[in-house]
């Protein structure tokens, strides 16, 4: 599952980046909390110019900014492809769950006893107890790759505010 970065808007002069996933067909957009100026972003490249055009105050955030795009692919790379796998077997458990609610005699049996056919099923079937959330496929599948982006673009930048925190220290046990 790829990801890409887009403007918020793209007629402010320093707008919020967004981190833009797509599963069947669907978009889904987290926001990254990433503020750039929109002069610098190429849309082309995904990231932010560094030009002798901008001055040395925007390019040393653009290289931030890079640098920070840079490792939440890194991150989301690890996480898309362990959820690739999620939701392959999310399908086949709903198409599962599906061609027995499909056989079961609706006309007869209530919501409710569906749904305890339906646990029962699910409970041969591990060799345990449990019961299964019936949610909209789609909007649960989104839900848990909106969490997942979330986590990597918070996981990246916790680790880089620790990182600019512990830079202080370091230059002031350099310089005593």
């Amino acid at each position: 599952m790829e990801m890409k970065f887009t403007l918020k808007d793209t007629k402010e002069k320093q707008t919020l980046l967004y981190a833009v996933c797509y599963h069947e067909s669907k978009r889904i957009k987290v926001s990254t909390g990433l503020k750039v100026v929109s002069e610098t972003w190429n849309t082309k490249m995904q990231r932010c110019e560094i030009s002798s055009r901008f001055t040395e105050r925007m390019n040393r955030a653009s290289r931030k900014v890079n640098k920070l795009l840079d490792s939440i692919l890194v991150e989301w790379k690890k996480v898309a492809d362990g959820l690739d796998s999620v939701i392959a077997n999310w399908k086949i458990r709903n198409e599962k769950i599906n061609a027995y609610i499909d056989k079961l005699p609706t006309k007869k049996m209530g919501a409710i006893s569906q749904l305890q056919s339906v646990n029962a099923v699910k409970e041969q079937e591990n060799g345990k107890s449990g019961t299964i959330r019936i949610q909209p496929k789609s909007n649960t599948q989104e839900n848990l790759i909106k969490e997942k982006v979330a986590a990597v673009i918070h996981k990246v930048i916790k680790a880089d505010e620790k990182e600019e925190e512990e830079k202080p220290k370091e230059e002031e046990e350099q310089n005593p």
